[in-house]
């Protein structure tokens, strides 16, 4: 709000979330940054691994001892040797659009497809969501200097005023533009939550004898509800170590009638108010609070020379505490008559004077107490004087009065509160729920953490800077809304409950200042002039509430350790799974004969298998390793050539058969060379068939050939061989395959 903190670079525990779910690691943004890059990276090696294990689970699953057809084989080709499930997933496409639907194999491959796009697509939400890991709400602790509040005692009163001075004038800001504001342009996103709300009755009735008050009615309550020291304020602990606050202030404005008299014998013919008594240099006077009358302070307004200046109206404030039920007058600012002293509540009184500020329209706000009828002043520029009809106020001073309650509670068992009360009281009455007593917490001797942790919590509330009797002893009136439409002592429309925005105001600044209050215990004062004045907590129970005080920060990011671990821990056994399967299931084929025909499947359908295999079966080349995953030739082994003849279906052609063929063989394009015609003087077949088949054996050259048909384990493609119209099951002696 004011000040940047020091932020705890490090893990921590974020009690929001629970002892597991809120282990978190807080780093600057851009060390956060590497970390969340380097998760999704993370994320996308462990889709491959992933796609890895998926195409060996269903090679597996798939695999089948019996004559296939040509979709079993090329369906376990790519997922034996698919390096990314992108890439299975278009193979799977590919191959699905060339397939009749309706069929176990078109299923098959259906299934195969669907089964890659859901990881693909899960994968790659989960890489676009890494950034996930950082909690989202920027909620840091500070790293504490030195923990402990501001001493307001006799010794350092001009430090207290100093640092009181500070925290209302930045809380009346904070409060201007995130209390009242939704759409503010100010750094709201400071604390734990922007603002404490509360629930207002604007019609409530009067918190005195209602004889005191102007109405019975009509008057206004707010009742902050419970606020919760963790969520609303910011102290990090588990739910069984909260307190829980409820703030309730309660204002009407009062008569004056019978209450006032005046002092004929004061230059100003002061306006005495018998509110109570008040102690004087001379004693005790039969008064409260006096002001100059109505002539006195309009006098200048009504005179000749009238030109608008710089006038304010004039507020003063006055506190009546109550402890142990009864009026406390070393605490209070008079003596308040019976009907004002609540035995429940702190009560403020509060005058508000027009000190020569004139209105522009007429209003019903009752605290205000503008007249009905116009007055015409004159006004006198540099052009020339003339009338202006305006209103002024019906009374010297407007007496306004508030109580003021509190109320503490454990969260260690439901429902364990102290009484709603004044501020003392309340607290004296809650401590006992924390294992202490008001005077060892006006001590600072806590001796167990509970009691530390009201302690540390109820300390604030002794700094005068948060109740509104010190909130407008600082503001004075720039504590009113109605400053918002006031220029140069002329004041402009106003609301018809004028007086209830303002006590809301008043109540928003209250809450703001409790909601930095407790930053700066953790912190420091950050300012070295008044660490004089500065009482640390010296004991080690206060350390653990010390240390965690939340914030809000932009330029740190805190990351879910739950995450980080849960991703990586995961991620980390799916690709140690990966790695392992295939060296596992090699283990099985070797020591316990488990599953020979799925591996050695698995195995030879990697490409360097199938490589050998296409080489070896055309009698290329010496083997060994044919299991392994690279299968190697004797030394020296040249292989096949790639064999171009026919563009549209290039085959493998053993090196024997090309130093028995001519230098020339038909063209791809049915031209026949020169090559060939001496081929076919000499009874050589020139088609490449003729070139890298098998010589057929004459029981079989005849195209009266009886049909044989198998039937694959599928049950649902067939493989003929009749007429040269079907594939050929059968090997030739070569290894190559009848065109």
């Amino acid at each position: 709000m004011d000040q940047g903190y020091p932020v705890h670079i490090g893990t921590w525990t974020n009690w929001s979330r629970g002892r597991v779910l809120g282990a978190t690691l807080t780093l600057t943004r851009q060390n956060a940054a590497l970390v969340i890059a380097f998760t999704s990276t993370f994320i996308a090696f462990i889709a491959t691994r992933a796609w890895r294990l998926f195409c060996f689970v269903l090679h597996r699953y798939y695999s089948a001892t019996g004559p296939q057809d040509t979709t079993y084989h090329q369906l376990q080709a790519i997922l034996r040797n698919a390096s990314a499930p992108e890439d299975g997933i278009r193979l799977f496409l590919k191959l699905l659009s060339m397939k009749r639907r309706g069929t176990k194999r078109y299923y098959r491959l259906l299934f195969s497809s669907a089964c890659g796009t859901v990881l693909l697509i899960s994968f790659t939400i989960l890489g676009g969501f890494s950034s996930s890991i950082a909690t989202g709400d920027n909620e840091v602790l500070i790293q504490s200097a030195g923990c402990g509040y501001l001493y307001t005692g006799t010794d350092y009163f001009h430090d207290s005023l100093v640092y009181g001075s500070r925290k209302i004038n930045n809380a009346a800001n904070y409060a201007q533009q995130c209390y009242s504001s939704q759409d503010s342009q100010f750094d709201c996103n400071h604390f734990v939550t922007n603002r404490i709300t509360g629930v207002i009755d604007k019609n409530a009735s009067c918190p005195f004898d209602s004889t005191i008050c102007l109405s019975p009615w009509g008057n206004i309550r707010i009742d902050s509800g419970f606020i919760n020291s963790h969520l609303h304020l910011g102290l990090n602990a588990p739910i069984e170590e909260r307190i829980l606050w409820k703030s309730v202030l309660h204002c009407a404005p009062l008569t004056a009638a019978g209450f006032t008299s005046l002092d004929t014998q004061s230059p100003t013919k002061d306006v005495l108010f018998h509110y109570g008594n008040i102690s004087t240099p001379l004693g005790k006077a039969d008064y409260m609070f006096r002001i100059p009358d109505w002539d006195s302070q309009y006098s200048s307004t009504k005179s000749d020379s009238t030109l608008f200046s710089d006038i304010n109206y004039k507020l003063n404030a006055f506190l009546v505490a109550v402890w142990n039920g009864t009026f406390a007058e070393i605490h209070s600012d008079f003596v308040p008559i019976d009907a004002l002293v609540q035995e429940n509540a702190d009560t403020y009184l509060i005058f508000l004077s027009g000190n020569g500020v004139v209105f522009g329209d007429h209003t019903d706000d009752v605290w205000y107490n503008v007249s009905t009828t116009t007055t015409n002043i004159p006004i006198t520029d540099a052009s020339g004087s003339w009338a202006e009809s305006v209103y002024l106020p019906q009374a010297p001073a407007s007496p306004l009065a508030c109580t003021d309650q509190h109320q503490f509670c454990t969260t260690d068992y439901s429902g364990t509160c102290g009484p709603l009360a004044s501020m003392r009281d309340a607290i004296a009455g809650a401590a006992p729920l924390f294992n202490t007593t008001y005077a060892e917490i006006s001590n600072d001797t806590a001796t167990t953490e509970k009691a530390a942790r009201f302690t540390y919590f109820a300390n604030t509330f002794f700094a005068t800077s948060r109740h509104i009797v010190g909130i407008l002893g600082q503001m004075g009136p720039r504590a009113l809304m109605s400053q918002q439409t006031l220029l140069l002592g002329y004041q402009g429309p106003l609301a018809l409950n004028q007086w209830q925005l303002d006590v809301s105001h008043w109540w928003d600044i209250s809450m703001a200042i409790s909601q930095a209050l407790y930053l700066d215990g953790a912190y420091g004062l950050n300012d070295p002039a008044l660490e004089r004045s500065r009482r640390n907590y010296t004991t080690p129970e206060f350390d653990n509430v010390c240390h965690n005080q939340k914030i809000k920060s932009t330029a740190y990011t805190s990351l879910s350790i739950f995450g980080l671990v849960f991703t990586y821990l995961v991620g980390f056994h799916l690709a140690l799974i990966s790695y392992l399967v295939e060296p596992a299931s090699a283990w099985l084929h070797k020591r316990k004969s488990h599953g020979q025909y799925k591996h050695l499947e698995w195995a030879t359908n990697a490409t360097l298998q199938l490589q050998r295999l296409a080489h070896e079966g055309i009698g290329q080349g010496t083997w060994s390793k044919g299991a392994e995953v690279i299968p190697t030739a004797e030394e020296g082994d040249n292989l096949a050539l790639l064999d171009i003849s026919n563009l549209e279906h290039p085959v493998l052609r053993s090196l024997d058969k090309q130093e028995d063929s001519p230098s020339q063989s038909q063209s791809p394009y049915n031209t026949t060379s020169a090559a060939g015609e001496d081929n076919a003087a000499n009874n050589i077949p020139t088609d490449s068939n003729a070139i890298h088949g098998n010589a057929l054996d004459e029981d079989q050259g005849s195209r009266n050939a009886t049909s044989t048909t198998l039937t694959d384990a599928a049950g649902d493609d067939t493989l003929t061989n009749d007429d040269g119209t079907g594939d050929n099951s059968s090997p030739n002696p070569s290894g190559s395959t009848q065109q």
